[in-house]
């Protein structure tokens, strides 16, 4: 066996007879202390515009490894991955031609978390001393920084679900994305009772048949 399929290899405990034809691709931080950086340093990279190569590369890992090549494969891309893979969606359609299904939890807006951040601290001119910084460190405003500029690309039916009341964005902010979704075959699905983000993170791990269904109904 290969070492890389080695290293990632599990048994798992299953009836003989359920046989696994599918992959959902899981897109997003590489953990919660990157995450939470993300957020708090403006120089930590961009809101997706350049870690869109991360999601092509784990398109291209499951599209190599003997165990997952064939296999029917969706993507469930989460904040930041939900960002990216709108990106690359944008920039590299061809890599996205055996996703069948897309699920984005959470988008983020440059310029709505920008907003939020600087009504929070309360402090005059916040969203451009915000904003110029974020210029000086990336190259990128954060007006620049916004999937709802590239989910146009997106072709496969898609659920976007969001906590409506986050802190830390708008509804609008999350609508325009979903909108955006040029394919007739999507949904919004709003989580409600919290204005904390992370609650909306775990919204699946609570809920998990929201994001099962709606793979079930559409990978073929």
């Amino acid at each position: 066996m290969d070492r890389r399929v080695a290293a990632n290899y599990r048994y798992a405990d299953r009836p003989d007879d359920y046989t696994i034809d599918r992959i959902v691709i899981h897109v997003t931080q590489s953990r919660f202390t990157a995450a939470a950086r993300a957020f708090q340093d403006p120089g930590h990279r961009t809101i997706g515009l350049t870690e869109y190569r991360d999601v092509i590369g784990a398109l291209r890992y499951a599209a190599a490894r003997p165990d997952t090549k064939n296999m029917k494969k969706a993507l469930l891309s989460v904040c930041l991955g939900a960002n990216s893979t709108a990106v690359a969606w944008a920039k590299h359609p061809e890599e996205f031609a055996e996703i069948q299904a897309l699920v984005m939890l959470q988008p983020l807006e440059g310029r709505s978390i920008g907003e939020q951040f600087s009504k929070a601290l309360g402090f005059k001119g916040g969203y451009d001393r915000l904003d110029q910084a974020v210029l000086e460190r990336t190259g990128f405003h954060l007006a620049e920084q916004s999937p709802a500029k590239y989910a146009s690309a997106i072709t496969v039916p898609t659920l976007v679900a969001q906590e409506h009341d986050d802190v830390m964005t708008t509804p609008e902010a999350v609508q325009a994305v979903h909108d955006a979704i040029p394919v007739e075959d999507k949904q919004m699905h709003w989580i409600h009772g919290s204005t904390r983000r992370f609650d909306g993170y775990n919204y699946f791990s609570e809920h998990p048949e929201v994001a099962v269904d709606w793979f079930d109904s559409h990978i073929r």
